[in-house]
């Protein structure tokens, strides 16, 4: 373990990439109103997907 603190963009980073993990248990969703405009199949199905592929 380093002895240096993350950065605040790291730490940013860092929860970012949990809450992708753990949609829902690590981190609150929230819909937007261009995430609601999408068709609820593609809220279902595609909208995680391309959320887990950012990681």
């Amino acid at each position: 373990m380093s002895g240096a603190a993350p950065t605040r963009a790291e730490r940013i980073a860092r929860l970012n990439d949990l809450a992708r993990r753990a949609m829902g248990i690590a981190s609150v969703v929230v819909a937007t109103e261009g995430i609601r405009a999408l068709s609820e199949t593609t809220q279902r199905f595609q909208v995680p997907q391309r959320l887990k592929s950012e990681l």
